[in-house]
């Protein structure tokens, strides 16, 4: 299958990713190959294949919701290293852009 060189701009617009101009050839090429090779699944025959989502068998395991004591609030603060009133005081991580 063939991809145009814009389809792969356009791809990689829409995923906000930037590509070096002279990679593009490169991965048209990657992604040519991908869309073969789906298309050659095609021809496997699935006659009589039940649709398999997981290939083991999975189960949820639920525990019972249980209420329990929590730790009391003063407990706690005692462990912060600096706190406001009843809060954690934590440094700041958010950046200035």
């Amino acid at each position: 299958m063939s991809i145009e060189v814009e389809t792969v701009r356009r791809l990689f617009e829409l995923s906000k990713l930037s590509v070096a101009e002279e990679e593009i050839a490169s991965f048209q090429g990657d992604l040519e190959a991908m869309l073969d090779y789906a298309k050659s699944l095609e021809e496997v025959n699935t006659d009589g294949v039940e649709p398999t989502f997981f290939i083991t068998p999975q189960a949820n395991v639920f525990r019972e919701d249980v209420v329990s004591p929590s730790l009391p609030s003063e407990k706690v603060l005692q462990e912060a290293p600096t706190k406001i009133h009843r809060y954690f005081r934590l440094p700041k991580v958010i950046e200035n852009i």
